[in-house]
């Protein structure tokens, strides 16, 4: 557990360095993606940033504003894949988060651009999914779901069973 925590926190830190001419952040204030499969290591949460190609992390305050309530949350109730709308500041540190279950965005490996229209109609014929938009620039599908008929996991599947490369 150790060894992967640390293996994370490095990816983190030098993934910058290695794409320093290419990934834009969306900067301070408004953050919007999903949680990563990272999740959250100690007090840090990793958030894949929609139209770009970062998975930024934050500093995580348990007690923070969750959909307008001020409340304490639980590290474990986050799912990798929910979207989220986060507020950071400067520092990274997150400020407000508002939480979507019935959206997320998928990453792809490779470009999809070749794809896209075969990725659309594989999703959209998905009992359950409600709406799909494709990101060609940085391979993401923004996928709009009833998650009393389909889950976040079952959605991934069937990309894979597609045999689309997807983080």
């Amino acid at each position: 557990m150790v060894l992967k925590n640390l293996l994370a926190t490095i990816f983190v830190f030098l993934s910058p360095l290695l794409y320093s001419g290419t990934i834009q952040t969306q900067g301070t204030g408004r953050v919007i993606g999903t949680i990563c499969n990272e999740k959250i290591i100690g007090d840090k949460l990793f958030i894949c940033e929609y139209g770009t190609q970062v998975c930024r992390m934050v500093t995580f305050d348990p007690r923070i504003v969750v959909d307008n309530l001020v409340r304490t949350l639980d590290p474990q109730e986050l799912k990798v894949g929910w979207y989220v709308e986060a507020e950071i500041d400067s520092t990274n540190h997150l400020k407000r988060i508002k939480i979507n279950q019935g959206k997320t965005i998928i990453c792809f490996l490779s470009s999809i651009e070749k794809e896209s229209n075969n990725i659309k109609n594989l999703l959209e014929n998905i009992r359950g999914i409600k709406s799909v938009e494709i990101n060609t620039k940085f391979s993401q599908a923004n996928i709009e779901y009833d998650q009393f008929t389909i889950s976040y996991d079952e959605i991934v599947e069937t990309i894979k069973d597609a045999n689309f490369e997807i983080e």
